[in-house]
């Protein structure tokens, strides 16, 4: 479909094809996931396709699209949709075009609202929860909304050149939980920072810089505060403490393995038995390399100090490896 919109609607054919491809993608999945409920006789979950087509309202309007061509986008879903049950259900056609009809209109009139506010910007007060996912995982923005319309409060859907961003209003610890789980079922690093809504400008750089610090380190999938980020930051923006780090590991360079080793250590909560397990090495074989690790760095692992610094400075040699591109 996203190739079929870049070629027929103008405003469409200048985004970025692979972004649009899989915002799409998922779009279509979710809108699909709506009419099974409508096929089987559950109606349409009209409160979470209400939040997707919202979230995708704003998408589309911050990226200089115009409602014309979002609504002849959906109509373009919509006719090629039925073009496929025609061809796969012919039996259930005419009772799923009525489901059909009745999300192009649902997606239509929220996306419209979408357009009519005076502002994206909602008014919020108080704590508020910014969750960020860097433009590298476009699947998991694009279900973020659906994700925390479960804990029933409005947010506010935002996309930028850098990544996908969600203000909540409440508690960092409410919305753990559905962060955790979209990380780990999309496979992404989703950021999350408890503020305040008088202060979001300040929130939304926050998470910008965040965004930018994920790009140059090497973060797994999950769910992290920012704030783990921090030490990278503050490192990043002194030479002298770059130069300490780094020469922390210079004794490592011409052993890989033994930084492989004390790496996997300080990822797998200091537990020997894993870091033998995901290495396909004996124990003792880890208990050797650390023990060396220790001889060439002076480093002790069982200081929490040293461990920290170390961390540290695998995170930015990591950085350093990697160019920025925010």
């Amino acid at each position: 479909m996203a190739h079929r919109y870049a070629q027929e609607i103008p405003d469409y054919s200048r985004l970025d094809d692979l972004l649009l491809f899989k915002d799409v993608a998922v779009v279509s999945f979710e809108c699909l996931r709506g009419l099974r409920h409508y096929a089987q006789g559950e109606g349409l979950p009209r409160g979470e396709l209400e939040g997707l087509a919202m979230a995708a309202g704003q998408r589309r309007r911050e990226q200089r699209i115009s409602l014309s061509a979002l609504l002849r986008a959906y109509r373009l879903w919509g006719k090629q949709t039925l073009v496929v049950l025609s061809q796969e259900a012919p039996a259930a056609l005419p009772r799923l075009a009525l489901g059909v009809a009745e999300l192009v209109d649902l997606a239509s009139e929220v996306s419209s609202q979408a357009y009519s506010q005076p502002s994206c910007e909602p008014l919020l007060q108080g704590r508020v929860v910014g969750v960020a996912i860097p433009r590298e995982y476009p699947a998991a923005g694009a279900v973020l909304p659906r994700y925390l319309a479960a804990l029933g409060q409005s947010s506010h859907w935002r996309q930028d050149h850098k990544g996908f961003y969600l203000y909540w209003p409440g508690a960092l610890e409410d919305v753990l939980p559905q962060a955790q789980r979209l990380a780990q079922e999309a496979q992404a690093v989703v950021l999350l920072q408890q503020g305040k809504g008088e202060r979001l400008g300040s929130l939304h750089e926050d998470l910008e810089e965040a965004i930018r610090l994920v790009r140059l380190s090497k973060m797994r999938p999950g769910a992290y505060e920012t704030r783990v980020l921090w030490p990278l930051a503050l490192v990043l923006d002194s030479p002298k403490g770059q130069e300490r780090l780094l020469g922390l590991l210079a004794p490592l360079e011409g052993h890989p393995e033994l930084a492989a080793t004390v790496q996997e250590y300080l990822e797998a909560r200091l537990s020997p038995k894993r870091v033998a397990h995901r290495l396909g090495v004996h124990i003792n074989t880890v208990f050797y390399r650390l023990r060396r690790v220790e001889e060439l760095t002076g480093c002790d692992l069982g200081r929490l100090e040293d461990l920290t610094l170390l961390q540290l400075a695998f995170r930015l040699e990591e950085a350093m490896r990697r160019p920025s591109s925010g």
